[in-house]
């Protein structure tokens, strides 16, 4: 398990992209509400457990950089997806 205790930047930022060059990317795919918790733990898209704990207030934006192995030219990177919220999700 890899833990997450802030972010490294986030892949649009212009030195990121560079240094993404050439990377295996493994996204950790997070919804809209798990994107403003500051601890909870899922599975990338390539089955590595990831536990985020960041520190209050803080939480996960779409691009971030959670994870690099330099050597190993690997990266684990947040892919927020917007849910569209269904009439039966609204409170009655």
């Amino acid at each position: 398990m890899i833990i997450i205790e802030q972010t490294l930047g986030n892949r649009g930022d212009p030195g990121w992209k560079d240094r993404l060059i050439g990377a295996t990317l493994d996204f950790l795919d997070i919804d809209q509400w798990e994107a403003q918790k500051s601890r909870y733990r899922k599975t990338t898209a390539n089955n590595v457990e990831i536990a985020i704990s960041l520190e209050r207030g803080s939480h996960v934006h779409d691009g971030d950089v959670l994870h690099r192995d330099g050597p190993a030219s690997t990266a684990v990177i947040a892919r927020a997806t917007m849910r569209a919220m269904r009439i039966s999700d609204r409170a009655t």
